[in-house]
């Protein structure tokens, strides 16, 4: 069904009181909350997290067996949670309201209330009353209030793969904000130098350095005193020594037989050159004086003077003289028959069957020297290796006492640098250094955030339009009334033939 511009000009005019006072109340009421709500200021800060440098915990236990020293490094993320748990913590919370006071924190700072316009007194009055009434129900001291406040209104955070702390603060005044949220800060530090830091930890730490520094100074002592008895400066110097000493040995050794087998293979290719080599040798022909022939020469003459000693002494035909005359006739023919010079035959001895004997004589002096080199050197093997043997049972002790000695220094020397950690730790909480610098300081923010100006306008015009037309729809569907001929003919369901408009004229003529 369409509508005629007539028909909504009438919807109009039958409905202009609704148009007109409606807004105006709407209007009214959005004034009066922009201006009896209550202000919110926010005041903001920005603190900066060098992360690491307070993440360092010492776990003072101890044992039987031995202190340990427990250390815990925690990441950048896990830190910057902590540290927002520990900012925005009930404990932080409740120190700041005990400093500042619960009455300074639930009148926003204000003190004494102020002065305000006599006709929005009794509004506030009302509103007061109520609320007060609200929270009897359940009541709870202005203590507990105050902290409720500060944790409601109170908000830490932190950027992804940030370590900057955004820390915001509402309240109703923007000095109480920026006051609370400054006091806030400063219990956050010193909560987070003491959290970092055991009180107990450097007594403990102390007593148990001290412990573990004099077994450490034990542990050296037995282990120099080893050292000393076995004569090992160090097991690893003394079993390299050990180890070149075997092994020098060892490659004599191989060279010893190798030289022995090739001796023994030597003397036995002489050997056998000596047994198909001749020991002396056929010499050259030479021409010698016949030293036979001299000597007989020398007879003859010896009888020719003694015949003629005999023929001056005796008669002819002595028989001495003929036995004489008789040996010089003889010495004669074979004098005769010799010659001056006669031809000699050298038989010298073989000149290699001489250097292949020679030879063999210089081999089995090496021999011997290699067999007795043999010996030396199995000796020095086996004492060897007893001394390798004793070795390691001194190396089994030292290492032992080595191991000691090594677990007492890092004990000590853990503990000390814990407890040198734990003094500073303690030097810094007593001077009130941490890791939280303040990048910005609380703010003074006089705009507040709340509530919208924009927003409530908007809020108010949304109202009033709705509220304007479910009224003109609800009134329109209340009135059975009938307004046009079109609804007339479809209540009676005949035609209209004419329509009086109702005016004053028209009305005294219809009376009539």
């Amino acid at each position: 069904m369409s509508v005629t511009k007539s028909e909504i000009i009438e919807l109009v005019f039958r409905h202009k009181l609704k148009i007109v006072s409606i807004p105006i109340v709407v209007g009214c009421l959005t004034v009066a909350l922009l201006l009896f709500l209550p202000r919110t200021y926010r005041s903001e800060v920005r603190l900066f997290l060098q992360v690491g440098r307070e993440s360092m915990a010492v776990d003072p236990v101890a044992n039987t067996g031995g202190p340990t020293v427990g250390i815990i490094q925690s990441n950048r993320d896990e830190e910057v949670k902590s540290a927002i748990q520990v900012a925005s913590s009930r404990g932080v919370v409740s120190k700041v309201v005990d400093e500042l006071g619960p009455d300074f924190v639930l009148s926003g700072g204000i003190g004494e209330p102020q002065p305000s316009n006599p006709w929005l007194q009794p509004i506030k009055d009302v509103i007061s009353s109520a609320i007060k009434v609200l929270k009897d129900i359940d009541p709870i001291d202005d203590r507990e209030q105050a902290i409720i406040a500060i944790e409601k209104n109170l908000s830490v955070e932190a950027e992804r793969n940030s370590t900057v702390l955004a820390i915001s603060l509402d309240s109703d005044s923007a000095e109480a904000a920026q006051k609370i949220l400054e006091k806030l800060i400063e219990v956050y530090k010193s909560e987070h130098l003491r959290i970092h830091r055991n009180p107990d930890s450097n007594e403990f730490l102390a007593e148990q350095t001290a412990m573990l520094h004099q077994q450490w100074l034990q542990a050296k002592d037995e282990l120099s005193r080893e050292r000393t008895k076995s004569g090992i400066l160090t097991t690893a110097g003394r079993r390299a020594s050990l180890e070149t000493q075997l092994q020098a040995i060892e490659l004599d050794a191989l060279k010893n037989s190798q030289d022995l087998g090739n001796v023994k293979a030597k003397m036995l290719e002489i050997d056998t050159q000596l047994s198909k080599t001749p020991e002396r040798q056929m010499g050259s022909m030479k021409s010698v004086p016949n030293n036979g022939a001299d000597l007989m020469r020398e007879e003859l003459y010896q009888n020719q003077l003694r015949y003629q000693d005999l023929k001056a002494r005796l008669e002819e035909g002595h028989p001495l003289l003929t036995t004489t005359t008789r040996q010089i006739e003889e010495a004669q023919k074979i004098l005769a028959l010799q010659s001056e010079k006669r031809e000699e035959n050298n038989d010298d001895i073989n000149p290699v069957y001489q250097e292949l004997k020679a030879e063999r004589a210089r081999q089995q002096t090496l021999l011997a020297g290699l067999t007795a080199s043999k010996t030396k050197l199995m000796e020095q093997k086996s004492d060897l290796q007893r001394a390798m043997e004793k070795f390691n049972n001194f190396e089994i002790e030292i290492d032992r006492l080595e191991q000691a000695e090594q677990i007492a220094r890092f004990k000590f020397t853990e503990y000390n640098s814990s407890l040198e950690q734990s003094r500073m730790s303690k030097a810094l909480e007593e001077n009130q250094i941490s890791s939280i610098s303040v990048v910005q300081a609380p703010t003074l923010a006089r705009k507040p955030i709340s509530p919208s100006k924009i927003l409530v306008l908007l809020a108010g015009f949304v109202i009033a339009l709705a509220s304007l037309v479910a009224s003109i729809v609800l009134s329109e569907k209340l009135n059975d009334r009938i307004r046009s001929e079109s609804e007339l003919e479809n209540l009676i369901g005949l035609p209209v033939l004419t329509s009086i408009y109702e005016n004053p004229a028209n009305k005294k003529l219809l009376l009539r």
